[in-house]
């Protein structure tokens, strides 16, 4: 990863034989209905199932509520964009289904359909994570729906273990606490990228 001219880190990323370029940015409020539109992944786990009955509510918790000083970042491929995460630091009683305590913002992380699978994701999370490092937050907090299997193991293999389970919205929570991890973001692991 590097670092391109304006300050955003870069990366080349794609198939064999193509040259893409990879970019992270910070979100900011013009970035707010792509968010709504990732948020609708979310719900839907990325698939084509239906909306869940508290979609509304919850978009309106975890988009509605987010502001630009909480922290974000966008993730472009060929300067489009194709996921973003953003941190959510509220008080409990405006709380969502990941909240821990109001020292540890939950993580909402999301990819355009049709762009997961390549480790882009992983990448995108590690910028998060370093966004609340460099904050000064002991860890980053998220909520991961009950059968959303996939899901739930991508995060136990990067460093997020379950601390608590939300009965009242069926979600596990999860805890990638940076103490446990000396101070690091080392989600990638073996990661590499060929282009």
């Amino acid at each position: 990863m590097s670092t391109s001219q304006d300050g955003n880190s870069t990366n080349d990323f794609g198939n064999p034989g193509e040259k893409n370029q990879v970019s992270f940015r910070p979100a900011l409020e013009a970035d707010r209905p792509f968010l709504e539109e990732l948020f609708h992944e979310i719900d839907t786990w990325g698939e084509d199932r239906p909306l869940s009955e508290n979609f509304h509510n919850d978009r309106e918790k975890y988009v509605g509520q987010w502001e630009e000083s909480m922290g974000g970042v966008i993730a472009e491929l060929n300067g489009q964009r194709v996921g973003a995460t953003w941190l959510l630091e509220l008080p409990q009683e405006r709380c969502g289904s990941g909240y821990i305590s109001e020292d540890i913002p939950e993580l909402a992380i999301s990819m355009v359909r049709g762009k997961t699978g390549h480790g882009l994701g992983r990448m995108l999370l590690k910028t998060a994570l370093e966004v609340a490092l460099d904050k000064g937050k002991p860890g980053v907090s998220l909520a991961v729906d009950k059968g959303n299997d996939r899901a739930y193991h991508v995060y136990e293999t990067l460093g997020f273990k379950e601390v608590d389970y939300n009965h009242d919205t069926d979600c596990h929570v999860m805890l990638y606490d940076f103490q446990d991890h000396n101070n690091q973001t080392n989600v990638l692991g073996s990661i590499t990228h060929d282009s």
